[in-house]
């Protein structure tokens, strides 16, 4: 039997004119089938037929007319009386069950039996051709055309001897019950057209989507409702659709506010429906296993915007994609372990479950995205293996291949056990487990026209998204999924304009930040946890190699205790290593690294500003679940090595990225705070943060001063109850020039400060009362070092860099303004606790050896006289040949002259005797002097860390000198607090009219710091040098811990405002030593720096409750180490500008320290006047006298007496003693 058939254009009916299907052509349609006469059937697979088709036009608005006129005459068939109301429940190959009811009720309905199944067996080929396939629909006032030419597709038998895809998953010959269809579909060009009224009458189309040709070939197996099955047989074979999709090519173009109108449309149809929905239905019923294949070769996107700046020159993002694929299969698994886990569902169920896994592989060859303006030219893309030319592109975003493996998993339960295997998936059981990597990502944001076209962009798509966030309802994470994504190198490089008028308006400065990335986000629910099956050899073999456990089984194990739904719970994992902050630089053509995408260029680490070497962060992540109760968010941080480099133009540098940013980051501001806009107040977050820096190592630049510092394991801890940051050790490190007369000495670093156990905590991070806590600090000032040209640096650079972040801000340069008076400045409440703080300042090393060897070569002196004076008895009874004994008188020796050696060699004997004596009585009192100091420092602050680690220093710190400081101050069991002061600021200036002798109350200060400071001391220690005697020494209490001195004292810091020629223009240049000289002249700012003494005013009030007598030692032996800590003590303060002579050291303090002093003890106090000129003598002539004050010693200081003096002492009594 043969049969042809001709059609022309399909009619609407109804009155309608124009039908909504206009064909250009004829269809024709040809086939041909064998049929039985004896009962009418067809012969199974003697079915052929082809339809040709030319152009075609399918108009959906009217077919949609032509739908709603036919529900209109149905209803009204419905209403008339008699007629009957039939349903037919049409289900397809793909359909979805409705998500409305429970899993189990629904797959307790009993499915049909019986199904008429698609005559498909009858088919033995069947095939359509069309030249043009047309489609047209009004949307918002435009027409969109949809326009395939040259489609063809077929339908015939597969088979495994001519079809290599069917040979290749289902084998050369197929089981007896399996029958396998083969559908094809080719298509030469896809378009999507868009056109307004009036282009569309002219005729004018633009093509939104256009492709390439694109093939789909599938392959469907032992489908029932497709095919005819055996009841028998079916059951023992599997059900699978075969899908391979290739698509050569695909571009989109369009225009920006065309696809944001389309989106508020949307928006706008979708407001009514609010509400909490599921994206997935609770089943998904039937699942076959499937095959999927998917190629895609490049892929370009070109989107227009509207240039605020220049209306006539548009801006256009350019995306391309050199391609991508996919491919993946499914397998259903029934075996026992699938079959223990339905006691989890129902038992008395008579379904058999089963195990869906899917794995999967994508790759997606490079992307690009590119912002340029019409007028400029594509360049080629950013990677060394295209070109160096590449360093021109307007690139913005870079990404190297990536790679996507991952495997999709859930439970489920057969649909019906007598046909073949197809799912009924529960989807609260899918699993995804995604693995991303790729090798490099770049962000660039160094061009100020690109970055200039960012803006104006993300603030066009921030403003449609405000209008439309209010619109969308939150969504149910449809799965569980746990997602790794890794990043072999990250870039960021961005820049800006320089705010230096002098600099090249055509160098931008910023910094490029470099990286590696690997991060891990697992979202597991209750329904999860039988889904997923942790390896415990995964876990054994992760330990060996040493990497962190899975944060996956961290979910599971959550999940399986607490029962959570899906999504409440979000646990993540970042890495990061090799971090790296550099300054950068850029022209209008080119970075200064243009590779840095693949590695970074030695030549520029000396641009480094932080360097951090491995980065572990763990993140539980609790979303909002009611308006009553925020979101919670637990972080927990280890970083092995964190370097800083500070320097003025790396701050610049950082700043001006920061600016770019920050311009970006407003840019997208309106679409956060669009909830806000709406009414609804913004999801809040409690942050809990915990985390240990194991080295943090810092270099400041601070002016012409260098600082060097380190902080071994550093540990944060911040959350909603407080903040607590503690430090195992912080040491700093100043460089030391040699003295003039040591010039070949090189340049040594030398340690300036030691703090260990160090701890602070706030019960409100940065704001209310803060306690520091620390073991021991100790300060120790080098020789020959100046601190005051430290403490200068450190305050001009901080003034600079204030200034700096204020130009930056604004966009441009201005002078730093002169200095004006301020108001009193409140300070927080305050707590110090320190077990032991020493102050010291080295001695001179030549004076130290010195003195060290004048007091060890007078005992050697006697020793060796006392020799030579024996030798002498002894060579002179020998020359002479008969014994001393009788006739020396001047002498105490007496020898015969019997002798075994000659006069010269005993000569020679008796030198080596001296040399020896005084090498080892040297190296012997070296060696208990360094063992007092070592166990000085390690009483008084250089305890040894607790947990050491293996990060070197950024620089090679000198031997520590173990001879004894010039001065040393040793405070015990000290805590200081610091709170307003008892008086109110409107008191201030009557305090400081007291304290400061009659200062006008009306006087403006540049500086004026108000508190109120207490402190106790266990004991206190003054010694010079290693004299026996301490300068003074106020002993503990008997009983520990309990406080022997107390300090109560209102305290004001102030500094007058001076004239404007008391203020010191210091300049800071703003140029990078290492950069490349170019005819750009470094940023200056002039630093205002006022000239007037700081002064301080006081009346404190000391109570000393020690039990033991307080001793204060004076003599004319300690008068030149005096003199040298009053030489140490002016290099702590500035040098004075004044031409005039300089002040001595106790004018100074007198034109500082405004204070009146009152000082009381509860027992004895002596003062210990030493005699003799050797301090290291105390019998004799060295014991001098004592003064001794008995009965309520008081001491005062500063106040006004009728004698006019300076400081009194009152008692009592009074002795005057000789020490024995």
């Amino acid at each position: 039997m043969a049969f042809d058939l001709v059609i022309g254009n399909l009619g609407s009916g109804h009155g309608q004119k124009d039908g909504f299907v206009r064909l250009s052509k004829p269809l024709v349609a040809t086939g041909a089938a064998r049929f039985s006469p004896r009962n009418g059937a067809l012969e199974p697979g003697t079915l052929q037929s082809h339809v040709k088709m030319g152009a075609a036009h399918v108009d959906i608005d009217a077919f949609q007319g032509l739908l709603s006129t036919w529900r209109v005459l149905e209803s009204e068939d419905i209403r008339s009386p008699g007629a009957s109301m039939s349903s037919t429940r049409v289900r397809g190959a793909f359909s979805a069950s409705s998500g409305s009811s429970e899993y189990l009720a629904l797959l307790s309905e009993k499915q049909e039996k019986k199904r008429t199944p698609v005559p498909l067996g009858l088919v033995q080929s069947m095939r359509f051709d069309f030249g043009s396939l047309t489609f047209s629909k009004m949307i918002t006032g435009k027409r969109y055309r949809i326009v395939i030419q040259d489609g063809s597709c077929s339908c015939l038998p597969s088979n495994g001897t001519s079809d290599s895809v069917h040979r290749t998953w289902l084998g050369k010959s197929l089981p007896i019950s399996t029958s396998a269809y083969r559908f094809s579909l080719t298509l030469q060009h896809i378009s999507l057209q868009r056109t307004d009224i009036a282009a569309w009458i002219n005729g004018a189309n633009s093509a939104i989507i256009s492709t390439g040709s694109i093939s789909i070939q599938s392959i469907i197996s032992n489908w029932p409702a497709l095919t005819a099955v055996d009841p028998l047989l079916s059951s023992s074979s599997n059900t699978r659709v075969l899908l391979d999709v290739q698509v050569t090519s695909l571009s989109f173009t369009d225009r920006l506010d065309h696809l944001l109108q389309l989106a508020g449309d949307r928006s706008l149809k979708d407001a009514p429906q609010r509400g909490i929905e599921p994206v997935l239905p609770a089943v998904l019923s039937p699942v076959p296993e499937i095959v999927l294949n998917v190629a895609i070769g490049p892929v370009t996107a070109n989107v227009k915007c509207a240039n605020p700046a220049n209306a006539e020159e548009p801006i256009v993002m350019d995306l391309e994609m050199n391609g991508m694929t996919f491919d993946s299969s499914s397998s259903f698994f029934t075996g026992p372990s699938v079959v223990a886990l339905r006691g989890r569902y129902n038992a008395d169920n008579e379904h058999i479950p089963l195990r869906m896994t899917m794995p999967f592989h994508c790759l997606l060859h490079p992307v690009f995205l590119r912002l340029r303006s019409t007028s400029t030219k594509k360049t080629r893309k950013r990677m060394s293996r295209w070109g160096l030319e590449s360093a021109l592109g307007d690139t913005v975003f870079s990404l190297e291949t990536l790679e996507v493996n991952g495997t999709l998993a859930g439970l489920g339960e057969l649909c019906e056990e007598d046909e073949p295997v197809l799912a009924a998936l529960n989807t609260r059981t899918l699993f995804a487990d995604l693995h991303c990597r790729t090798e490099a990502a770049f962000v660039e944001l160094w061009h100020p026209r690109r970055l200039e076209f960012l803006n104006n962009l993300l603030s066009v798509l921030s403003a449609c998204r405000c209008a439309t966030t209010s619109h969308q309802s939150p969504r149910i994470p449809p799965i569980g999924y746990s997602l790794s994504l890794s990043v072999a190198r990250a870039v960021l490089f961005v820049t800006g304009p320089d705010v230096n008028p002098a600099a090249d308006a055509d160098i931008t400065r910023g910094v490029a930040f470099s990286t590696g990335i690997s991060s891990r986000i697992c979202v597991v629910g209750t329904d999860h946890t039988q889904t997923l099956r942790p390896s415990q050899s995964d876990s054994q073999n992760r330990q060996k190699l040493f990497l962190p456990p899975d944060k996956l089984g961290d979910a599971i194990s959550f999940a399986r205790a607490s029962e959570v739904p899906t999504g409440s719970v979000i646990f993540g994992k970042l890495m990061f290593w090799n971090t790296s902050i550099r300054s950068a630089a850029a022209d209008q053509f080119s970075m200064d690294d243009p590779l840095m995408f693949e590695s970074d260029n030695p030549s520029l680490h000396v641009k480094r500003i932080v360097f951090v070497q491995n980065t572990n962060i763990d993140i539980k992540y609790t979303p909002q679940q009611s308006r009553s109760k925020g979101a919670e968010c637990d972080m927990a941080f280890t970083v092995d090595n964190f370097t800083l480099f500070f320097e003025l133009p790396f701050v610049h540098s950082a700043l001006v990225a920061f600016r770019t940013l920050r311009s970006i980051k407003q840019a997208i501001e309106p679409s956060i705070l669009s909830p806000t806009l709406e009414g609804h107040s913004p999801p809040f977050t409690y942050t809990n943060i915990h985390g240990t820096i194991k080295a943090f190592r810092a270099r400041l630049g601070l002016l012409d001063q260098k600082v060097t510092m380190r902080a071994n394991y550093l540990d944060l801890s911040s959350s909603s109850r407080g903040l607590h940051c503690s430090v195992d050790s912080l040491l700093f490190w100043v460089p030391v020039v040699p003295p003039k007369g040591q010039a070949n000495k090189e340049m040594s670093w030398e340690e300036l400060g030691r703090l260990n156990r160090f701890s602070l905590s706030s019960a409100t991070p940065f704001a209310g009362h803060t306690n520091i806590n620390m073991d021991s600090l100790r300060v120790r000032i080098p020789y020959g070092y100046a601190l005051a040209n430290l403490s200068q640096a450190a305050v001009i650079t901080l003034k600079a860099v204030r200034h700096l972040a204020k130009m930056v801000i604004l966009g441009k340069y201005s002078p730093v303004p002169a200095p004006v008076a301020e108001s009193a400045k409140r300070l927080p409440d305050l707590t110090v606790a320190c077990q032991v703080l020493s102050l010291e300042a080295a001695d001179d090393p030549f004076e130290s050896q010195l003195g060290f060897n004048c007091r060890l070569g007078l005992e050697a002196a006697r020793s060796r006289l006392r020799r030579e004076e024996a030798f002498e008895a002894k060579a002179s009874a020998v020359l002479s040949g008969q014994s001393l004994s009788a006739h020396s008188t001047h002498t105490d020796y007496q020898f015969d002259s019997n002798h075994s050696v000659p006069v010269e060699e005993a000569r020679w004997r008796l030198n080596m005797a001296h040399s020896v004596d005084w090498i080892l009585r040297h190296r012997r009192q070296s060696r208990e002097r360094e063992i007092q100091e070592d166990s000085f420092r390690q009483v008084h602050g250089s305890i040894p860390l607790k947990r050491p680690t293996k990060v070197p220093d950024l620089i090679h710190p000198a031997e520590p000198q173990r001879t004894p400081p010039l001065i040393r101050i040793i405070l015990t069991g000290l805590r200081s607090s610091l709170s307003r002061p008892s008086f109110s600021l409107e008191g201030l200036p009557d305090f400081l009219y007291e304290q400061g002798k009659g200062i006008p109350r009306e006087t403006s200060y540049s500086l004026l710091v108000p508190m109120h400071l207490t402190f106790t001391l266990v004991s206190l220690q003054v010694l010079l040098r290693d004299y026996p005697l301490p300068l003074l020494y106020v002993p503990p209490v008997a009983s520990s811990n309990v406080p022997s001195l107390h300090f109560d004292s209102d305290l004001v810091i102030a500094e007058e405002m001076g004239p404007p020629v008391s203020v010191e223009w210091v300049p800071c240049l703003f140029h990078d030593p290492d950069e490349i000289v170019t005819h750009n002249a470094p940023m200056l700012i002039k630093v205002p720096k006022t000239l007037m003494p700081v002064k301080t005013y006081a009346r404190p009030l000391l109570q000393v409750t020690a039990h033991d007598p307080v001793a204060f030692a004076w003599g004319v032996s300690y008068s030149p180490a005096i003199q040298d800590v009053v030489r140490m003590l002016e290099s702590i303060t500035p040098e004075s500008r004044d031409i005039s002579l300089p002040l001595g050291f106790w004018d100074k303090l007198r034109l500082v320290f405004h204070w009146t002093i009152h000082v009381s003890f509860k027992e004895e106090v002596r003062l210990y006047l030493k005699g003799s000129r050797d301090p290291y003598v105390l019998e004799n002539e060295g014991a001098g006298f004592a003064l001794c004050w008995h009965g309520d010693p008081q001491i005062k200081i500063g106040f006004e007496n009728s004698a006019g003096e300076l400081a009194q002492v009152t008692s009592d009594t009074m002795l005057i003693v000789i020490p024995k």
